[in-house]
């Protein structure tokens, strides 16, 4: 029988007196479960197949969960069987969330992809997230 190994946090003190914290993932049986966030969560998988995969990443993004939005669409790329219009939405909202980061060139490239594989799929995005300030200069970038 498989048995939960809890999650191992050791701290110790650096010379300038700040604490160090070091997070050993849970496993069962010696298996690995999953990468630890430092505050000792587990990062679940993403699961599930590429539409419902974009809207949750659409209902992250409605919702603000910025990080959970890129995590999910760059998970949709890396799926063989995603088509070209999630294909599309997955990098329209991964430059969402990067220009909002201030990675310009990154969402730029992003953009681009997705307007060459669904031109649509960013005025989408648009109309999903709630950043009118983000939104107002994405559009501003994409008409220059």
């Amino acid at each position: 029988m498989r048995r939960l190994a809890l999650a191992v946090i050791l701290a110790s003190a650096t010379a300038a007196g700040s604490a160090v914290v070091f997070v050993s993932a849970p496993s069962f049986a010696g298996e690995r479960l999953a990468p630890m966030f430092a505050c000792g969560m587990p990062e679940l998988p993403v699961v599930g197949p590429a539409k419902d995969r974009i809207a949750a990443a659409q209902k992250d993004l409605k919702d603000g969960r910025y990080a959970q939005t890129w995590r999910i669409a760059n998970s949709v790329l890396q799926m063989e069987d995603a088509n070209d219009a999630q294909r599309a939405q997955a990098h329209a909202m991964l430059g969402w969330v990067q220009w909002r980061s201030g990675s310009h060139d990154a969402a730029k490239k992003d953009f681009a992809e997705a307007k060459k594989l669904d031109a649509s799929s960013i005025d989408t995005v648009l109309a999903i997230a709630r950043d009118t300030k983000v939104n107002a200069e994405v559009k501003k970038a994409l008409e220059a």
